[in-house]
């Protein structure tokens, strides 16, 4: 599957800079991916950046505020998180049929959301 997913992220998005698969429950990288070697050194704080932005504590305090607000259930809130930077756009998304693991693609900011 992990490589599977790696490979057909650089095969569709030809604007893909680099992709990655972090397991958020370890916080490590199960592999990543990129158009060229610089793209490899940007992505080495991919793994724990990936889990402190679904599992850090500023998200945490405001999935409690969300639960609380709703009386719901304490399981996770977010399921996918997009931003742009100057020059790139940075997708994480959970996997649907394994929500603990979270696919990251980094691309140039031209490429068709």
């Amino acid at each position: 599957m992990r490589n599977h997913l790696l490979e057909r992220a650089i095969a569709e998005l030809p604007e893909l800079v680099g992709v990655g698969l972090v397991d958020i429950d370890t916080g490590e990288s199960l592999g990543a991916d990129s158009a060229d070697a610089q793209g490899l050194t940007d992505l080495s704080g991919l793994a724990n950046t990936t889990r402190d932005l679904f599992e850090g504590p500023n998200i945490r305090a405001i999935e409690d505020i969300f639960h609380a607000r709703r009386g719901d259930q304490k399981e996770p809130y977010f399921k996918e998180i997009l931003f742009y930077s100057k020059h790139l756009v940075h997708y994480f998304g959970k996997l649907q049929h394994s929500p603990r693991l979270v696919l990251a693609v980094v691309a140039n900011q031209n490429v068709n959301i």
